[in-house]
């Protein structure tokens, strides 16, 4: 029988779990008096590295973006964490693949508008250990430990003083949902990972879901020189549904929230032609979180049988049955073209107007043409980059560029093939964005002249923000502004480092001794200017970070990209919801 929620106030005394002999606890959540979901950042999130984990994905405000898209709002607070404790797992994922369901797993922050607590916690052990069917007492312990290593941090960091359970007495049969698709082995393999994980992507994402998280297991072993041989690839994708998840965790139900985003496993054993692909299903939330709603619980398992639908449109099936033929979304059509844009008025140097455009795009030129022209106007070239497919990004710089000793003493320009244009990054949006007070209007004109000497008539993009805007400029309440910059690496060798780095296209010093490191993202992270059809926008390429003394610094990703692309909607943010996370990651290697 599926029991009750129950809540005991923590005093100075143990936990007493009230229970019916059989039930066994899915959720333990701990309470903290007031709002205090910025505490939990900064005492529980940014100190995952202390005790071995990594934070994996952020899905953070979430209820901001309930509000603003459904005009709902039941919740004070609502973040997804969703972290993994990557050495940890190493042996786990080598014995059991299955552990890949909960490899990262969710660490759910949450307040709800009718009381003063914020909760946090995720599912039990013991849940995720039966969920996947893993008995082995040796490794149900290593796991067990695993997690123990978390509740003690946020025991020690929170101080909670309440904690709410859910039990269940029972594991649903379809509690883990497994499916194989056999396939010809390639003469690359990686190229049929990419080209997969492209198509598998779309496939969901044409199906209204949001690829939330990703993480390469297989890649991040070897990078440790850890050894990972059982599997030629290992990788997980988070994936949640807006629609679904508004309706279950805005509308009542926010513990369930410890499930999401759900976790998708695909494993290819070494020397195989069989891409494995699991998850656990949405049929466990049932039993587990104190559901009752007939509503709710249909939606639950429809959802599931919506996950299966789209494996199956990928061509997986159950193991020993025939192979199906895999669908073509209308989205795998529709990313092949290069996005073009509109051009706008000419751009009138020195003349203040209401709003700034982001972007200035010139009539083409050869890239050898280009390149000349900027050379004899008084830029030096940095880097050459083909960012994209008939796309080179050059970054250039001049004296007055350098002297603001900061993100904007370079700037990138891109000489489009395909779209016939020459697109630029507009130092005066920039500026006001990323300079503050050191912003002084017509400080780049002198620049933007040499530009237009360069390169002919500049014209303004339709890409633009408010003038008055830029300055504190943030995407939505919740979201980094300029100066919520990112630690990326410390020590005395940075620059050093970077510049050995393959992935580095171009280092930078700087009048008063900090540097300038513009960095290359994978294909992979890289695309996202595909998903999004802003591949003219790729000038706002390679992504940099800026060497102070013992510290690399980035702006946030989730400020960057906003900037860069003021027309970007909710929606349109959710599609590219693991590129942040990404960038931090690689802009992190390169040191």
């Amino acid at each position: 029988m599926l029991r009750q929620l129950v809540r005991t106030a923590l005093i100075s005394v143990p936990l007493l779990w009230v229970a019916h002999a059989g039930d066994t606890t899915a959720i333990v959540l701990k309470g903290v008096p007031g709002l205090q979901d910025k505490a939990v950042k900064a005492q529980v999130i940014k100190k995952l590295e202390s005790i071995g984990y990594e934070n994996v994905n952020a899905s953070e405000n979430i209820h901001d973006a309930y509000e603003k898209k459904y005009h709902e709002k039941t919740l004070d607070a609502l973040h997804f964490f969703t972290v993994t404790n990557e050495k940890a797992m190493r042996s786990l994922l080598l014995a059991n693949p299955k552990f890949g369901a909960f490899a990262p797993f969710n660490l759910l922050v949450y307040k709800s508008q009718k009381e003063d607590t914020t909760w946090m916690g995720t599912l039990t052990p013991k849940a995720m250990l039966g969920i996947i069917g893993e008995t082995d007492p040796d490794r149900s312990a290593a796991f067990t430990k695993m997690h123990g290593a978390l509740a003690t941090l946020i025991d020690t960091a929170m101080k909670p003083t309440k904690t709410q359970t859910y039990t269940y007495t029972k594991i649903p049969k379809n509690s883990l949902v497994e499916m194989v698709k056999t396939f010809p082995k390639p003469k690359d393999l990686d190229s049929f990972i990419e080209d997969f994980q492209e198509q598998y992507e779309e496939t969901f994402e044409a199906d209204h879901f949001i690829i939330a998280g990703y993480m390469d297991f297989k890649e991040a072993y070897s990078d440790a020189n850890l050894d990972f041989d059982r599997y030629d690839a290992y990788w997980i994708y988070s994936i949640c549904h807006f629609v679904f998840s508004n309706s279950i965790f805005n509308r009542g139900l926010p513990q369930a929230g410890v499930f999401a985003p759900c976790t998708v496993y695909l494993y290819i054993e070494k020397g195989t032609n069989t891409l494995h692909i699991g998850m656990a299903t949405l049929d466990n939330w049932i039993p587990m979180t104190g559901v009752k709603d007939p509503k709710k619980i249909a939606a639950m398992k429809a959802m599931t049988q919506s996950v299966v639908a789209v494996f199956k449109k990928l061509g997986f099936v159950k193991e020993g049955a025939a192979a199906a033929t895999p669908a073509t979304t209308k989205a795998a059509a529709a990313t092949v073209a290069v996005a073009t844009a509109p051009r706008g008025e000419p751009y009138k140097i020195g003349t203040p107007t209401k709003n700034t455009p982001t972007y200035l795009s010139a009539d083409f030129a050869p890239l050898e043409a280009v390149k000349q022209k900027l050379t004899d106007s008084g830029f030096s070239i940095l880097s050459t980059q083909p960012i994209l497919k008939g796309e080179t990004v050059l970054t250039i710089t001049n004296p007055a560029l350098k002297a603001t000793h900061s993100f904007l003493s370079a700037l990138n320009v891109v000489v489009n093939d395909t779209a016939h244009e020459v697109r630029l990054q507009n130092p005066d949006y920039l500026g006001r964005a990323l300079l503050g007070k050191h912003f002084k209007p017509g400080m780049f004109d002198p620049t933007l002249q040499a530009l237009q000497k360069a390169l002919g008539t500049l014209y303004a993009s339709k890409d633009s923000m408010g003038t008055s805007d830029l300055p504190g400029y943030h995407f939505m309440m919740g979201m980094p502004y300029v100066g919520d910059t990112l630690t990326i690496a410390s020590g005395s060798d940075l620059a050093a480092r970077a510049k050995g780095n393959k992935t580095v296209a171009y280092t930078l010093p700087l009048p008063d001794g900090s540097t300038l490191v513009g960095h290359l993202l994978s294909k992979r992270t890289a695309k996202y200017l595909k998903k999004l059809g802003v591949t003219h926008n790729a000038c706002m390429l390679p992504y940099t970070t800026l060497i102070h003394g013992d510290k690399a610094e980035a702006l946030d990703p989730k400020y960057y990209l906003a900037l860069s692309l003021p027309q970007l909607s909710m929606g349109e943010f959710m599609k590219i919801a693991t590129v942040p996370d990404a960038i931090i990651k690689e802009l992190k290697k390169a040191y």
